[in-house]
């Protein structure tokens, strides 16, 4: 008998939301639930009319409950799903002409009638807020359970790095504990360009591949959520996240990738990943040889706008970020490249650049040098070293990917640059296979 499962993977949802401190994106609930964001969003949109939860758009966008769990019913859920139907059960024919199967049908309707409405009430007696209390006492009982358990190494960072990570270490038949805040960075892209083997592939679609081939090993454990403190050292370490949960290992992994600091232009952030870009190797060739506006953000902004005119015409905004010298303007006149220094007012459209003096530009992309950070506090707060590069600030590792600290590794964005899929999975793989030597051969 098939069921219906909204209201369970709702409720599902729901309680994982409620234990995040910020917004949840529809990628991050789609794995949670193991289905499609598409159909996350279309769910979150009937919740969302109810006044029960709440779209926050932008770079650091995603869904947040609305409503006081202690006021959010299962009978009001119920609702807001469109009141779907309790019972499988049904009629043989709901008009039928015999006088058996009409005594049938009524005795049948009046039961469920009658069970529906018990139902019901108990819908309306449940809140999310009592089961939220029966969630915390069963995470309890299982936190203390994991404490006891060392891992091998827990990688904090989920996406393509810490993956490749953790599969050298799978492999080697080593426990493997993986912490993913579901926030990858390319998670603002329809598709994943220069990674061979997945070019034009939607990268969601990659990490979800990735993940359930991971996952085929026994020795990985994956935990959705955000790890808030590492403590002890090499061989006892202990990484806390904001769930409240504890694990033990030997080695820690930082793989958590980077956040983009933006311009602070009205309009950008929307567009971010769909026609804004910073990599013209991941995004350029499909702009088809287009116009191209290069956004300044600094002096590598001037490199973007040297390189560009390979994938089309190009026009350099300088934006009040920099101020060129005779012969940059000469090189990049050389090139080809238009110099527009009216500032910019606003991003519009898909992607047209207004400028303050009321003119509209527009192109078939724009690109701009972002400056990166890592996107957790994490090895800050360990005491890990960290280094300003003209892409921004990053971990400090030495050949083996091992921090300044001993026993804590680094890898991906976080700890290399220039950015990219293909150069992350690299930078994983040989920090796997280095943390699995540090295991075998630990002086």
């Amino acid at each position: 008998m098939k069921r219906d499962s909204r209201l369970s993977s709702v409720l599902h949802a729901l309680l994982h939301m409620a234990e995040q401190d910020g917004p949840v994106t529809s990628e991050a609930l789609g794995r949670c639930l193991g289905t499609n964001p598409v159909v996350v969003r279309r769910t979150m949109g009937l919740l969302r009319e109810a006044g029960l939860v709440t779209a926050e758009r932008g770079h650091a966008g995603g869904w947040r409950i609305s409503a006081d769990l202690a006021a959010v019913s299962l009978r009001r859920l119920h609702e807001a799903l469109g009141e779907p139907a309790i019972f499988a059960i049904g009629n043989r024919n709901e008009t039928p002409e015999c006088l058996v199967e009409q005594s049938v049908n009524a005795a049948l309707e009046g039961a469920f009638a009658e069970a529906e409405a018990l139902l019901l009430e108990r819908f309306a007696e449940v809140t999310l807020a009592d089961l939220a209390e029966d969630f915390a006492r069963r995470h309890a009982q299982r936190r203390a359970a994991k404490e006891q358990d060392m891992q091998d190494v827990i990688v904090i960072g989920g996406s393509y790095a810490g993956m490749a990570a953790a599969l050298q270490l799978a492999r080697a038949r080593r426990k493997v504990l993986v912490i993913d805040a579901g926030q990858r960075r390319n998670r603002f892209a329809s598709y994943s360009h220069g990674f061979l083997g997945q070019d034009g592939v939607d990268p969601a679609r990659i990490w979800a591949e990735a993940c359930r081939q991971l996952l085929a090993y026994p020795t990985v454990t994956w935990v959705e959520g955000s790890a808030s403190t590492i403590a002890g050292g090499k061989d006892e370490f202990r990484v806390s996240t904001a769930a409240g949960d504890t694990f033990a290992g030997r080695r820690i992994l930082l793989a958590t990738g980077v956040a983009d600091r933006l311009p602070d232009i009205p309009g950008l952030a929307d567009r971010w990943g769909r026609t804004v870009f910073h990599c013209p190797y991941c995004h350029g060739y499909e702009l088809d040889q287009g116009r191209i506006g290069v956004i300044a953000t600094g002096a590598m902004s001037l490199h973007q706008a040297q390189l560009l005119p390979e994938w089309g015409e190009v026009t350099f905004l300088t934006n009040g970020a920099l101020t060129l010298e005779p012969e940059q303007r000469d090189d990049l006149r050389s090139r080809g490249v238009a110099i527009e220094e009216t500032p910019v007012a606003r991003i519009a459209g898909e992607a047209e650049v207004e400028l303050r003096d009321g003119r509209v530009l527009p192109f078939a992309g724009l690109f701009t040098a972002t400056g990166t950070e890592p996107a957790s506090p994490l090895a800050e707060a360990a005491g890990c070293e960290l280094i300003e590069t003209p892409m921004g600030r990053q971990i400090v590792t030495d050949e083996t990917k091992e921090t300044s600290l001993p026993g804590i590794f680094a890898c991906g964005d976080v700890a290399r640059a220039p950015h990219s899929v293909s150069l992350a999975v690299g930078d994983g793989a040989w920090a796997g296979a280095q943390l699995h030597r540090s295991l075998v051969w630990p002086e």
